[in-house]
């Protein structure tokens, strides 16, 4: 594994970032939750001369996947880690402050003392067919039958899955087939 390593912490609206080379430790940035965040990230890594780099974030439901693909597309190690790990990283270091960049940095010294395991994106094939699970099972519990036709109530329930960072939209009637 590389020496470089990016500790990430996310949010729903913005993450901050901590890189730390074996010279030094930068300054935290913080990047907005979508892909301009994501870009200005990319850009902020090259201008700090980085070419091999290990990514390193918890694990917080949806909020840091499109990053952590993104990261991987981009050609970095990343790697997802169960806060619960973090957290008792942090009482073997005494940390007792709590701030989105404090948390960043001690991420990034996790990352460089554990060498966590490396994360791979879910195939997209993968990714469609647990949406599609997904959104049966809410149209169940909210007692739509699967056998009515488009354009009722169950229409109404349910979604598509769209290839830009799993963010599920609603099935509009252009999404229609007519025969």
């Amino acid at each position: 594994m590389t020496s470089t390593v990016l500790g990430i912490d996310i949010s729903k609206r913005d993450f901050h970032v901590s890189l730390l080379t074996e010279s030094r430790a930068t300054k935290p940035q913080k990047f907005t939750n979508n892909i301009q965040g994501f870009e200005s990230l990319h850009n902020w890594l090259k201008k700090q001369s980085v070419v091999e780099l290990h990514a390193c974030m918890e694990a917080t439901s949806i909020y840091g996947e499109a990053l952590a693909e993104f990261l991987y597309g981009a050609g970095f190690q990343v790697s997802i880690v169960n806060p619960a790990r973090i957290k008792g990283f942090a009482k073997s270091e005494l940390l007792r402050t709590k701030t989105d960049s404090v948390d960043a940095a001690l991420i990034a010294r996790f990352c460089a003392a554990m060498k966590p395991s490396l994360w791979t994106p879910t195939a997209p094939e993968v990714k469609e067919l647990q949406a599609g699970v997904a959104t049966a099972r809410i149209c169940e519990r909210n007692g739509y039958s699967r056998t009515e036709p488009f354009g009722n109530s169950y229409a109404n329930c349910c979604w598509t899955y769209p290839c830009t960072f799993g963010v599920p939209r609603r099935a509009t009637k252009t999404d229609q087939k007519t025969d």
